[in-house]
């Protein structure tokens, strides 16, 4: 399918959101071996053999290893912001393997061999393991999620949403929990969606129209200074321009059903830069399609969500984010509306 404005607008804006939290620090690194004030091995895989699990895949017991976080970070990680607090934050890195047993295996090892599913926090040999084995892991995970409003849809739906602290639930920030289910998703989370479009004037000389689209973020989190911190992060946005990917020639960059790095990943602040693709496919080709231009930027504060307790106790805490973004696509011109694969590619279109 040929992907127009709309869809490559929306996985731009997460991506370009995924890269500012990751330069104000939003992760936390996990070494083999690191202990949490209770005792607990945070590096500690342990296998999943929960049957909903293992027949997503066809897996057998012994195959999926979870780690305590979700959401590992899959990126070449950002330069952080120049900051006095961020000055000794711990550097972020991509997992590249497991240590099993103390002896560290990549994941092309020719004994265990095995893949990194980023957005679950997981390993998955390709080969069962058995269940006593020692399996540590040494990663980057992000703290802050970014999903779509589908997928919010879908977790109030099935009512999996995280609503609490599974370990230690007085200290703010940290949560430790097993990766468990693929369908659930902790708190903080950032649901974005564009939620309309309007058209203003003519753009002069090629009488291109100005799309204004509105781009919502809608904050969920589990304490208000989280909230605020995060409502922070994205309204100082205002005024700032983004790049618009071609996602009909920029590969995505985790692929297949265990979410693994992509083959033909591309760092993103070579897409940033506009960068050529590397080969074979659109080898010379640049793959920013549009800039999104941030105009308008509008913050409301949402009621907290309660539990049935008498006493009424917060469990989320609730905000959005309205953005109204321009862009200046040609579309009067082409019969199909605009051509984005057209866009940026140095005269190699023909």
């Amino acid at each position: 399918m040929f992907h127009k404005l709309r869809f490559v607008m929306k996985h731009s804006w997460r991506e370009f959101l995924d890269q500012e939290l990751l330069r104000d620090g939003n992760y936390d690194t996990i070494a083999s071996g690191q202990q949490f004030y209770d005792g607990q091995d945070l590096s500690l895989l342990v296998p999943d053999t929960g049957e909903e699990v293992l027949a997503e895949g066809g897996y057998l017991a012994g195959q999926v290893w979870q780690s305590l976080f979700r959401n590992w970070l899959y990126q070449n990680p950002p330069a952080l912001n120049p900051s006095v607090i961020l000055r000794h934050w711990p550097t972020a890195f991509r997992a590249s393997g497991v240590f099993i047993d103390g002896a560290f295996r990549l994941e092309d090892d020719t004994v265990y061999p095995h893949s990194i599913d980023y957005i679950n926090g997981r390993v998955i040999f390709d080969s069962a393991l058995p269940l006593e084995t020692i399996v540590h892991g040494e990663y980057t995970y992000k703290t802050v999620q970014i999903l779509s409003l589908r997928e919010f849809n879908n977790q109030i739906k099935n009512g999996l949403l995280e609503q609490q602290y599974k370990t230690n639930p007085y200290t703010a920030g940290q949560l430790t929990y097993p990766s468990g289910s693929t369908k659930i998703s902790p708190l903080p989370i950032i649901f974005t969606e564009n939620m309309g479009r309007t058209y203003g004037e003519y753009q002069l000389g090629d009488r291109s129209l100005i799309a204004r689209d509105e781009l919502v973020s809608e904050i969920w989190a589990l304490d208000e200074s989280t909230r605020d911190n995060l409502i922070d992060l994205v309204s100082y946005q205002q005024r700032k321009s983004f790049p618009i990917l071609n996602y009909n020639i920029v590969p995505f960059p985790l692929s297949g059903l265990k979410n693994e790095l992509s083959p033909a990943y591309v760092p993103y602040i070579s897409l940033a830069q506009n960068q050529p693709l590397p080969g074979p496919a659109f080898s010379g080709l640049n793959p920013i399609a549009f800039r999104g231009f941030i105009e308008e930027t509008e913050v409301v504060d949402l009621d907290s969500f309660f539990t049935d307790a008498t006493t009424q106790q917060d469990v989320f805490e609730r905000a959005v984010v309205r953005m109204v973004v321009e862009t200046y696509p040609i579309m009067p011109t082409t019969p199909f509306g605009f051509d984005v694969s057209l866009e940026g590619m140095n005269g190699l279109e023909d």
